[in-house]
């Protein structure tokens, strides 16, 4: 008897491979970028927050903000010179 069932391969584990995965580090020790919705979780789930955790949420939000400026930027960049390709 003989089967024309496939294989499906999405639910087949992978073998366990010997050799760990490296832990990415970091480049630099810049805060990480936070949304303001993130930003209000944190301060909520948080009411007796301490001075520490506090500073790292508002350089998060600084890191948003300069991210966002930096895009922006770089896009209108691109809008102008598309605009005079044309």
């Amino acid at each position: 008897m003989s089967s024309n069932a496939s294989i499906n391969l999405s639910n087949v584990s992978p073998t366990e491979s010997s050799i760990p995965l490296p832990i990415p580090c970091p480049a630099t020790l810049a805060p990480p970028a936070m949304s303001p919705w993130t930003t209000q979780s944190t301060l909520v789930a948080n009411p007796d927050i301490d001075a520490e955790l506090f500073h790292s949420i508002v350089n998060g939000l600084l890191m948003t903000i300069a991210n966002c400026e930096t895009d922006t930027a770089v896009q209108y960049r691109h809008f102008i010179e598309q605009i005079q390709s044309l």
